[in-house]
Order: C-alpha cells, then sequence, then structure tokens
C-alpha cells in the first residue's frame, strides 16, 4: 500500500497507533492506511482509494506492478475538475 501510495504522489505525514496518515498536493488529499489491518479487506481497500481519488484499479495496479507508473497529471486534473 505504501509503495502504491508513493506512486501517486503522496507521503508519510503523521501516525497515531496503527492509522498512519499519507498526504499528497495539488488538489490536497489524504489517506488513512490502516496498517495494522494489512492485507486489507475489499471495503478498507475501497475507502482508501476513494480517500486518494483514483479507481479501486488504480491504486491496485499501483501497488502491485512495480513498473507500472500512474499518469499523475491525468489524475490531478480530474480530480481538480470534479471539485469545479
Amino acid at each position: 500500500m505504501k509503495a502504491g501510495l508513493t506512486k501517486l504522489g503522496f507521503s508519510f505525514s503523521s501516525q497515531k497507533g496503527g492509522h498512519e496518515q499519507w498526504t499528497a498536493d495539488n488538489p490536497y488529499r489524504k489517506v488513512t492506511v490502516d496498517s495494522h489491518h494489512a492485507p486489507f479487506h475489499r471495503e478498507l481497500f475501497k475507502s482508501m482509494a476513494n480517500q486518494a481519488g483514483v479507481s479501486k484499479k488504480e491504486l491496485f495496479r499501483c501497488c502491485t506492478e512495480k513498473k507500472y507508473q500512474p499518469d499523475l497529471d491525468k489524475i490531478s486534473r480530474k480530480l481538480n475538475q470534479s471539485k469545479a
């Protein structure tokens, strides 16, 4: 999960107990990673994908395919348009 979030432009922000906060800019997003529940149930995975502003498929690819690089400009444009 951490490698996938890093590919999506997130960086570790803080931790409280088993909950890690990962943040990204442009636009600002925050994902809570419930690290003590790994491997993640599909509903928790879906929630983290929603917080990241990407589809479950996109987050899964970021987490599992080592050579995959997401189009961050496309993701940012999509998120910025949805906020307008």
